[in-house]
This record gives C-alpha cells, sequence and structure tokens, in this order.
C-alpha cells in the first residue's frame, strides 16, 4: 500500500466522527509520514508502524486504557549509591528530574495515551543496583520489532534524587528532558531527538548531546558542554569555569560569567554576553553573525577577523587594524573570534553599572505595586516558592497584582 493509498482509506474511514478531530488525525498522520521519509524510511515502513487503518479506528472508538502507574518507589540511599544511571534507548520518554524531598530515590512513570497503533506502546520499567553503588533505571520494550520505527512517545518518567549523587547519567532516544534545582557532580546527557532544559542545576561537570534538539540552561553552576547538531543553545544566568558551546544549525544565545569559552556554529549566530575575568574567548561561525559584550575590565591577546563581512569593536585597549582583522596584544584574554560569511560586533560594558541602572528603572515601572514588593530581595524570597519560581522580574509581580485585583472585584459583586 502507497501512502495516498493509506491516507484515502483513513480520510473515508473517519468520516463519521468529528470535524476537528478528523483534520487533526489527518494533520499528524501527514506529518509522521513526512519525517519519517525525511529520515529515510520507505512509505511501507511508515505504515506499518503507524498501525492498519482497523486499529486506528478501534483506538479512537476504544481509548487506549493506560497500563497501571507504576507506583512511586523509594530506593533507599545507603553510603554507598553514587550513581543513578537512566537508560531510555528503545522507547520514546519525557524525562523530569527534580530534588528528592528525603535522601531517597524516587520515580514513577506514566505511559501515554495515544490513537495510534496501541502495540507500540507496551513498555516496562526496571530497576537494578549494580556494584552496591549504581542504581540503573530501564525503560524498554515488552517485545522488539525490527519491522516498524517508532514516531510516538511511550510515556514520561518521574525522578527524584538526592543531592551530592556523583553521576547522573541518561541515554535516551526520543523525548524531552528537563532537570531541575539539583546538585549532582557530574551530569552527562545524550539523546536524539528532544530538547534539554537544565534549570538551577550546580555540579562539577554538565555534559550535554543531542541531535535533534534546542539546549536551555538557566542558573546553573559548573563546567558545561552543549553540543547539537539540529538545535539553538540559550544559556542564561551561568556561572562556571570552562564552557563548550558547538551546534551545526542553531543559534548560540547566552549570559554567563566564565573563565573559558569556546563556541562554535556552522550556520547560525552567536550572541554572547560575558561577565567576569575571562582568559580564553574562542568564537566561530561559518555563516552567521558574532555579537559580543564583554566586561569593561578585560584586556586582549589575539584576532578578530571576518573574511566577507563588516567588524566593528568598541574597546578601550589598543589593537592594529590588518586587512579584515583586529590584532590585539599584551592582553590577559586569548582571543580568536572570527566568521567566514558574516559580521562582527563587539562591545565592552560595565555590567555592575547596568544591572543597576536596569533594577531602579524596573522599580519605577512598578512603583504602584503596594504592599507587595519593596526591592529585589523580596522578588528571591517569592520566587523561592514553588509556584513563583519561575518569575523573571518585577514586571511578572504587577501581573500577578492586576491579576489578584480583578479576582477581588470579582468576588465582591458575587
Amino acid at each position: 500500500m502507497t501512502r495516498q493509498e493509506y491516507m484515502n482509506k483513513l480520510e473515508i474511514a473517519l468520516e463519521v466522527y468529528d470535524d476537528d478531530l478528523k483534520q487533526e488525525i489527518i494533520s499528524d498522520f501527514d506529518e509522521h509520514f513526512i519525517y519519517g521519509l525525511k529520515s529515510g524510511h520507505t512509505e511501507e515502513e511508515i505504515i506499518t508502524s503507524l498501525g492498519t487503518i482497523e486499529e486506528v479506528i478501534k483506538n479512537i472508538d476504544e481509548p487506549i486504557k493506560h497500563q497501571e502507574e507504576h507506583k512511586t518507589q523509594s530506593l533507599i540511599k545507603s553510603s554507598a549509591l553514587k550513581k543513578v544511571l537512566i537508560n531510555t534507548e528503545s522507547v520514546g520518554v519525557d524525562i523530569i528530574i527534580e530534588k528528592s524531598m528525603d535522601d531517597d530515590v524516587h520515580y514513577s512513570f506514566a505511559q501515554s495515551n495515544s490513537y495510534f497503533n496501541s502495540n507500540h506502546n507496551e513498555v516496562n520499567i526496571s530497576k537494578t543496583i549494580e556494584g552496591n553503588d549504581t542504581l540503573v533505571i530501564n525503560i524498554e520494550r515488552e517485545y522488539q520489532n525490527n519491522k516498524y520505527f517508532n514516531f510516538f512517545l511511550d510515556g514520561s518518567l518521574n525522578i527524584q534524587i538526592p543531592d551530592n549523587i556523583a553521576l547522573l547519567k541518561i541515554n535516551s532516544t526520543q523525548g524531552d528532558i528537563y532537570f531541575s534545582d539539583t546538585y549532582v557532580q557530574q551530569i552527562d546527557i545524550t539523546t536524539i531527538s528532544g530538547d534539554i532544559d537544565l534549570h538551577e542545576i550546580k555540579a562539577e561537570s554538565i555534559n550535554i548531546n543531542t541531535t535533534n534538539g534546542d539546549i536551555n540552561v538557566l542558573d546553573c553552576n559548573g563546567n558545561l558542554n552543549c553540543k547539537t547538531i539540529n538545535g539553538d543553545l540559550s544559556i542564561d544566568d551561568f556561572q562556571g569555569g570552562q564552557i563548550y558551546f558547538n551546534t551545526t544549525n542553531g543559534d548560540i544565545h547566552a549570559n554567563m560569567t566564565a573563565s573559558q569559552i569556546m563556541a562554535k556554529t556552522v550556520s547560525g549566530d552567536a550572541e554572547l554576553e560575558l561577565k567576569g575575568k575571562l582568559t580564553k574567548l574562542f568564537v566561530e561561525t561559518t555563516s552567521g553573525d558574532i555579537e559580543i559584550a564583554l566586561d569593561n575590565d578585560l584586556t586582549f591577546n589575539g584576532v578578530i577577523e571576518s573574511y566577507r563581512g563588516d567588524i566593528e569593536v568598541n574597546v578601550n585597549y589598543p589593537y592594529m587594524v590588518k586587512r579584515n582583522s583586529y590584532q590585539f596584544s599584551s592582553g590577559d584574554c586569548a582571543l580568536n573570534i572570527k566568521t567566514l560569511n558574516g559580521d562582527i560586533e563587539v562591545n565592552k560594558n560595565d555590567f555592575s553599572e547596568q544591572d543597576d541602572r536596569d533594577n531602579k528603572q524596573e522599580i519605577n515601572e512598578n512603583e504602584d505595586i503596594d504592599g507587595l514588593i519593596f526591592d529585589l530581595k523580596e522578588l528571591k524570597n517569592l520566587k523561592s516558592l514553588s509556584v513563583l519560581k519561575d518569575l523573571k522580574g518585577l514586571r511578572e509581580l504587577k501581573n500577578i497584582k492586576s491579576v489578584m485585583d480583578d479576582i477581588k472585584k470579582d468576588l465582591k459583586k458575587k
């Protein structure tokens, strides 16, 4: 059966259903064909993966029942337990990792519900202890069928781990990974398709590798190594030592304090706001612009060059201009910034003064928040509440007060 024949039969079978549901299902199946063909699979393989028309209709009429969710299990954390390994390579799973409220490891797995072929979702979760110090969590299919490949997420894994784990290692194929509010000595994350988000993580070493997905790191500490082929890198409010970024088809956006930074993208822009006393700064892109804001106290030793683009350098430090490059010497920071087809702009900023100006501006803009907040310390206290921990600034607090006022008015009317 060809793709067109399959889709024609599907449309006919869906005629009895609501138009919105019909269009949603047809759109989903079209997307899976497009993705599968781009990935090198044949129409026959994709059809096998999607399931027969009869299976699709059955799964609409009789919604797939979740397998019983694995009950949350506690693993007593002994002094010997130092490593946590999570393996979901044979399934598609979202992984959410958070801090444990005690010294135990807790986890639960919820299986997804879909109108696609239900046979694809039969998965098991297991745990083992290896070498007395390593917890291994495996999620795998009940059976393997090499005749089809999988488009669909099979479920989500929630895991809570205590602080001071020596190693957290995740090997995944498909699914997003979210990791927050924990201290782990070393973090190694590898996935093929999915975004990776780290929030308020402290570690000595963070290694992230994804093929198709974005990497977002917010308010974290440690040495950082990020690599993606098709995705953007976004690093905000990061503090660390050695930082390495690499993306083939994506942009790099970073706001950080570090001692050594190496950033490389082939088809993308690099926008960096760098604070602190850098000793090494290497930034390279093939087809993209580079924009960098540096701490005002930095001095350089190296070169800034663009072969086919413009260069603008605004620094209070002597340099020589040769052809398409700016050359610096005798500085403390080893510098190498280059692009083949792009523009470069380098500026120096006094970030401490700028931060003070921004804070004062926000406070002035929010003077009417009477009794809600007095200064930035109060904002920090509010952000410690779990429901408010994602607040970005005082403007959001003004929005909260506005919503609260509306609620009060509605209550008075009632």
